[in-house]
């Protein structure tokens, strides 16, 4: 251990004891971790039936949830009785977050936060302080399958602006000096001049791993790429908060040199699902999260909508919540040998869904898995559907584009919605970007109206 790390070490339990967080859930994390079958299955159910009790105890919500759909905590018998139980949705956050969160319940600790809202209104929650600890050790523990220990020094391209302090404390700042030792670089907007000064930041500042979101690493690595730039001190990269898809990988990998770590968590959640070292799909964090994959016959074959409980949360308790992500399940063991169940990650976000006349829908999810990845002639591509009989495709060519690729474009678009949809194209320098600097490559304008005048 160097002496960097040895002093990021001792300064954390300082600053620990001052936060009152003396009681390290570290080892508790490392260890649950590499629990077997098993003991994990016996674990998840003991962990599952204690969050329901507790939620049907105290929150009026799952109290009257649970009494509505006849279900009680003792009904829970084995893992898949979770099914027997009814989803919490955004809606629930959203138009009744007191009934949800804990009532009468001691607040000292608890954070309010809010979700991530990449495609839509934030929506606020409660964590306690025992969650909070328990999500920092597991991110530390699962950071460490790359090879990440604390005093390294991170870079992030983030584009979460939460997560920017605009006026940061003192304590804040020593904090960061002391052992976190971190820089924040905005993944939007990511021109050449911000490119530019980014990877000056990082020259100076050297950090060892990179953490970022997919989109804006894949357009920086384009641009390292053209520069003829490497970053020789980076060790690991890591990336979340959008899909993953397989041309982002390749050429991340290609520029940097390093294998991309995939993960995906939320800030309700915390973290869910992390890539190990064999990278053969996300292990689920199960010791701090119950996972299910609920199959829907619309969606592409194997995927289905994550539907996730957090063992954790005694504030809001998130018991079976939908998430909107879409995800696809993988069977038998890692080479990695960790007996954590996995997804072999996720598909995108059931956010933006195709209407055709007559009502028939097509998961915009089912079009960025195919459509997109199966067009090598152009760059990027974006599908919106503008009105029912009207869809465009915004572009940006590729070295291979030929005078036959928008017709071959289209033909596959039609195929897939198995309708004879009208089709304009629009050339494009770039794609349009979230304020985060995400791509959504699907997006639908039908109104909740035009829906209903489809049917």
């Amino acid at each position: 251990m160097s002496i960097a790390h040895l002093s990021a070490k001792l300064s954390k339990i300082t600053w620990d004891i001052y936060d009152g967080n003396a009681n390290s859930f570290h080892r508790l994390s490392r260890r649950e971790l590499a629990l077997d079958r098993a003991a994990l299955d016996a674990l998840v159910l003991e962990r599952l039936k204690a969050i329901l009790s507790f939620a049907f105890e105290n929150s009026a919500h799952y109290r009257e949830a649970f009494e509505a759909h006849g279900v009680h905590p003792s009904r829970l018998k084995s893992l898949d009785d979770i099914a027997l139980f009814p989803e919490l949705t955004r809606s629930h956050l959203l138009n009744g977050l007191e009934k949800v969160t804990v009532g009468g319940a001691e607040r000292s600790g608890w954070v309010k936060s809010a979700t991530g809202g990449t495609t839509s209104s934030p929506i606020s929650y409660y964590r306690d302080k025992t969650c909070t600890l328990k999500r920092l050790s597991d991110t530390a523990c699962i950071d460490g399958w790359y090879g990440r220990v604390l005093g390294d020094r991170v870079a992030y391209l983030w584009g979460a602006p939460q997560d920017f302090a605009q006026a940061p404390s003192l304590g804040m700042r020593l904090r960061n000096l002391s052992y976190q030792r971190t820089i924040m670089l905005p993944s939007a907007p990511l021109n050449d001049n911000v490119m530019v000064s980014h990877l000056e930041r990082l020259d100076a500042w050297r950090p060892s791993f990179l953490q970022a979101y997919p989109t804006p690493l894949y357009e920086f690595c384009k641009f390292l790429a053209d520069k003829g730039r490497r970053l020789p001190y980076l060790a690991g990269v890591s990336v979340t908060a959008e899909a993953l898809y397989r041309h982002q990988r390749e050429l991340i990998e290609e520029v940097l040199g390093l294998k991309v770590f995939n993960w995906y968590g939320s800030r309700e959640l915390g973290r869910v699902a992390s890539e190990c070292e064999c990278h053969e799909g996300l292990h689920l964090n199960e010791p701090s999260v119950h996972v299910e994959v609920v199959p829907d016959p619309a969606l592409p074959e194997g995927c289905g909508h994550l539907v996730i409980t957090d063992l954790w949360n005694r504030a809001t308790p998130f018991i079976r919540y939908r998430t909107g992500d879409i995800a696809r399940t993988l069977t038998g063991p890692c080479s990695c040998g960790r007996a954590l169940r996995r997804i072999a990650g996720i598909e995108g976000r059931l956010v933006d869904t195709i209407v055709l006349p007559g009502g028939r829908k097509v998961p915009g999810v089912s079009l960025t898995n195919r459509v997109i990845k199966e067009c090598a002639e152009v760059a990027e591509l974006q599908v919106v559907q503008k009105s029912l009989d009207l869809f465009v495709l915004r572009y940006v060519k590729g070295p291979q584009f030929h005078a036959g690729t928008l017709d071959a474009l289209a033909a596959n678009l039609r195929g897939l919605l198995a309708a004879e949809v009208p089709i304009r194209f629009e050339e494009v320098s770039e794609l349009p970007r979230a304020k985060s600097g995400k791509v959504r490559f699907v997006i639908s304008e039908i109104s909740d109206e035009q829906q209903t005048v489809a049917l």
